[in-house]
């Protein structure tokens, strides 16, 4: 059975996607999403305050500036952004900074491909959201065996197959090649397992409260986490 608690949330992040697909307010649809994501670094305590809003006015004013000189140091973010990764699997001593960098890559390459065509993002959290629905259903109805139990208890190997296949066939159907399609359906599935992951590591069960049956931002931002890079070295590398 769905949980009620989670239906209102979810229709509220459909709405309010929409809502910004629509009136074409993309720096303020950034601007949002940073904000409420520099949020759940503060309420999970990944950052204290300070540096939480250090780095929304940071982002912010990098996002600022690229936009209006034109400067093309994506790739530049691209390599830090892997770095970042690397070091964070590597070295769980300073995971919350590793984190918090590799936040603020991924959020900057999120607005360079809106820069491209705004299409791009809108694109990867729609199919994002068709992944997660179906891997939440399909896993519902097949049940089965879990994944990673001691990482994410409630992945089966039914659900993820089932989200992974479908979203692969609708990759095809725009006209992607098999092996982007391939990594950027398997990166969904990925990214969920690696915020996850990081959430074992950090000793919290969501990141905030700030959606009622869903935690936080983040917790709803870590499926596109990795489809975001790859997009970006898709299109631009």
């Amino acid at each position: 059975m769905v949980d009620k608690n989670r239906i209102i949330p979810a229709l509220f992040i459909i709405l309010f996607v929409s809502f910004f697909y629509f009136i074409k307010l993309d720096l303020l649809f950034i601007t949002m999403i940073i904000f409420f994501i520099s949020y759940d670094l503060f309420k999970s305590k990944i950052l204290n305050l300070n540096f939480s809003i250090f780095f929304f006015l940071t982002l912010l004013t990098s996002l600022s500036i690229y936009h209006l000189g034109n400067y093309n140091f994506y790739r530049e973010i691209i390599m830090i952004f892997i770095f970042a990764i690397f070091f964070l699997i590597f070295n769980k001593k300073f995971i919350n900074i590793s984190f918090s960098i590799a936040l603020f890559s991924i959020l900057f390459l999120s607005y360079n491909i809106i820069l491209e065509d705004r299409f791009y993002i809108f694109y990867i959290i729609i199919l994002s959201f068709i992944n997660d629905t179906l891997a939440f259903f399909s896993g519902k109805i097949f049940k089965g065996p879990l994944i990673i139990p001691k990482i994410s208890p409630k992945k089966t190997w039914s659900g993820t197959s089932v989200s992974t296949l479908i979203t692969f066939f609708v990759m095809i159907y725009f006209q992607y090649n098999v092996l982007f399609s391939i990594l950027v359906s398997v990166s969904f599935f990925l990214g969920d397992i690696f915020f996850s992951f990081l959430k074992r590591q950090l000793k919290i069960k969501d990141f905030s409260n700030l959606l009622n049956g869903h935690g936080g931002i983040l917790d709803r931002f870590d499926s596109i986490f990795f489809p975001i890079f790859l997009f970006n070295v898709y299109l631009f590398i």
